[in-house]
Order: C-alpha cells, then sequence, then structure tokens
C-alpha cells in the first residue's frame, strides 16, 4: 500500500524530459565555444596580403592567439585601414575607415618578437577550459547513456512483465 494519502497522484517525471534537458545543458559550452570563434569574422587575408598591409603600416590594431597546439601557424584578428587606388587612407567623417580582417599567417618567433613589440598588436591565449571539459566528461557521458539505453531499460522492461496485470497501475494498462 501506498504512504501517500489517496487523493495525491504520484509525480513522475518521463526519462525523456531528464534527456532533452541533460541536452540542452551539454549544448550551452558549445555555443559559447563557437560564439567565441564566430564573432566578427572580416575579411580573409592571405599570407601575403597581411605582410603586404604590415609593411605599408595599414594594421590598426591587431590580436595574435598564441595557439600552443601550432607554434608557427598563427591566426590574426583584427583591423586594417582601408585603401583607395593610389594607397592613401580614406577618411569618412574625419576619421580613417577601419576593416575588419582575420588571417592565418606563419610566423616565425623573430617576426613574431618584432609583431609583439608594435603598440597596435597585442596577443592573446586560446581558452581551453570549455573544449578540455567536453573531452573529458563526454566519454563518461557517452558510456553513462549507453549502459541507460542497454541495461536499465531492459531491466525495467523484464520488471514489467514479471509484475501481474492486477499489481500494475492503471496508467501503464492504457
Amino acid at each position: 500500500m501506498c504512504d501517500e494519502p489517496a487523493g495525491k497522484p504520484e509525480f513522475k517525471v518521463p526519462a525523456r524530459t531528464y534527456l532533452i534537458w541533460i541536452v540542452i545543458i551539454g549544448l550551452i559550452p558549445l555555443l559559447v565555444i563557437f560564439r567565441q570563434n564566430a564573432t566578427n569574422q572580416g575579411q580573409h587575408l592571405s599570407q601575403h596580403e597581411f605582410m603586404q598591409k604590415l609593411e605599408s603600416d595599414l594594421i590598426a590594431r591587431a590580436t595574435i592567439t598564441l595557439d600552443q597546439q601550432s607554434p608557427y601557424l598563427r591566426d590574426i584578428r583584427g583591423r586594417y585601414f582601408k585603401t583607395d587606388a593610389q594607397d592613401r587612407k580614406i577618411v569618412e567623417n574625419g576619421k580613417h575607415v577601419e576593416v575588419p580582417f582575420y588571417a592565418q599567417v606563419f610566423v616565425t618567433d623573430q617576426i613574431l618578437q618584432q609583431l609583439l613589440t608594435r603598440p597596435e598588436f597585442d596577443a592573446k591565449r586560446p581558452n581551453a577550459l570549455l573544449i578540455n571539459l567536453i573531452w573529458s566528461l563526454g566519454p563518461i557521458l557517452l558510456v553513462a547513456l549507453l549502459i541507460w539505453f542497454v541495461f536499465i531499460r531492459q531491466i525495467k522492461l523484464a520488471q514489467k512483465r514479471q509484475t501481474p496485470p492486477q499489481e500494475r497501475p492503471k496508467t501503464e494498462i492504457l
């Protein structure tokens, strides 16, 4: 018999609801990662175009990502000054027009030192916390989900088959 009063029904949350919430919560870190990488892409510059703009002193500001995974191939994002046909900086409303850009540039340590000594360049390291968290917890969650689907569901189905129809709750008979 139940310990609860007869007037209060038992509240059960279906397993599907738990799975949906797990997926939603799991997607939040992925969206944060993709949002950080996709913000303000700008115009893609090749190595040659980037070096030309650097030599012409057209880089307004830029950030170099110092990733240890690829020590020489660097992601550089920033803004450069837009020029006309005679390579003069275009001025609108009393300001130079800046165009966002990104480039993957092969940079040696010597060139990197030269770039970072310039005031328009700064460096940053990528945030690897979320990616490491996903890679470390992902397999554990995958195995747990696999165990739940294969074993726990089978145990519940076997338990339902062993329970006589008279003892089953009326909601399950329908």
